[in-house]
């Protein structure tokens, strides 16, 4: 199956989602992963411990950020939630500050994160007119739409 419909079959979205900062907007996606058993509760703690390492280096694109820890942090299987933020938030990217969508990943192995679901989401950030649209859903109806 593919990844976005994937993203829809198993509901691992959430439109206009509130976020204090962008602790609480990486914890959204993560909470939708875990209820449906792709990581376990450490996986968000992995992901604050790789940008307090690295810095916010998953915020790839204007507004875009793809937040993801090493798989032995707590991935389960792969997969992937998506987050829309109703405002967006800062991660301290000097570049691509703010963000208002997360693709929070999480993979079984390395090889499947690169050559699988990187690639997958890297194909739909291409469609400018997609993102642009899934920026201003307001409902689920409207991502599973675009995303079907």
């Amino acid at each position: 199956m593919k990844l976005a419909a994937k993203i829809v079959a198993d509901n691992l979205f959430v439109t206009q989602h509130v976020a204090t900062d962008w602790q609480d907007a990486v914890q959204a996606g993560c909470a939708l992963l875990e209820e449906q058993g792709y990581i376990t509760a450490d996986y968000y703690q992995g992901i604050l411990n790789s940008v307090a390492e690295h810095g916010p280096y998953f915020v790839i694109l204007p507004g875009i950020a793809m937040p993801h820890a090493r798989p032995e942090a707590g991935a389960i299987k792969t997969g992937c939630s998506l987050v829309i933020l109703k405002e967006p938030v800062v991660f301290g990217h000097e570049d691509h500050d703010p963000v208002s969508i997360l693709f929070t990943m999480a993979a079984k192995n390395n090889e499947e994160l690169n050559e699988g679901i990187l690639m997958e989401i890297m194909t739909l950030l291409d469609d400018d007119h997609l993102i642009e649209q899934l920026k201003h859903a307001t409902d689920g109806e409207q991502v599973r739409d675009l995303l079907s």
